[in-house]
């Protein structure tokens, strides 16, 4: 009696070890999801202010066309929907969603343009096995350009229930 108390403990010990180490090796895996979002982020900044410290420099009476730009929001919007919308005062062109594959996603393959205001909506689910929630946009910003634009940002959580 007292050996298969033993030999249950050892088994049970054993079983709890591996999914502790499984959950670690999950955790570390969206810790590097996250750090890489990071250093997305910190690049995008960059490239930012590099390009502001290229403009000319405007002499009074100059003036420069209006340049106009793509900005995204994500926010949830109802069970698994999410918005993606335009909040900037230019349209983006082929926009296409994309994610990790171990993100659940049902979102349409390209949207042909999203106008300023515009918001589309998708469904996406998050799973055990879900490593990185990161839903990636791209676009360009005309019709026939052929240089895509990027913007990442985590799946936002879902209120509590």
């Amino acid at each position: 009696m007292v050996g298969a108390g033993v030999v249950a403990t050892f088994f049970w010990t054993a079983h709890r070890q591996n999914r502790d180490a499984e959950r670690a090796d999950a955790a570390a895996e969206r810790a590097e999801a996250a750090a890489a979002l990071s250093i997305d982020q910190t690049m995008r900044i960059a490239d930012a202010l590099e390009k502001l410290a290229e403009r000319p420099v405007l002499r009074v009476g100059e003036s420069r066309a209006i340049e106009r730009r793509v900005a995204w929001s994500l926010t949830w919007s109802r069970g698994d929907a999410y918005l993606l919308t335009n909040v900037g005062d230019g349209t983006a062109f082929g926009v296409k969603i994309e994610h990790d594959p171990s993100l659940i996603v049902r979102a349409e393959d390209v949207h042909e343009e999203i106008a300023p205001g515009e918001a589309v909506e998708f469904f996406a689910l998050r799973s055990m096995a879900t490593i990185d929630s990161t839903i990636t946009v791209t676009w360009t910003t005309s019709r026939d350009a052929e240089d895509r634009e990027q913007w990442r940002y985590p799946l936002p959580a879902r209120p509590k229930r």
